[in-house]
């Protein structure tokens, strides 16, 4: 989660910061749409989430594994380019 909502400020940033450079392709929306855009995944976590916690008797519960779930995310892929190294030099600009 945490990293979609990087990949999409950074698309923020390079629409704001270098709108006319070449790109493979163009997600047809202006800043005001690609804003929103970031809101809608944002949202959905966090009604699931506190969907979660006011659900259960244990309030710690579903934070603690909310949490967990997305610093696991992180730890299984560095875990994936220490296995992987050449993954790490790949490069992904065009």
């Amino acid at each position: 989660m945490v990293r979609l909502v990087l990949e999409f400020i950074a698309l923020l940033v390079l629409r704001i910061k270098e709108p006319g450079r070449r790109r493979p392709f163009k997600i047809p929306l202006n800043t005001t749409g690609l804003f929103f855009m970031i809101l809608l995944p944002v949202g959905i976590y966090m009604v699931a989430l506190s969907g979660a916690i006011y659900a259960s008797d244990r309030i710690t519960v579903p934070v603690i594994f909310a949490l967990g779930m997305l610093l696991s995310a992180e730890l299984a892929w560095r875990l994936i380019l220490w296995r992987n190294p050449g993954l790490s030099s790949h490069r992904t600009d065009i």
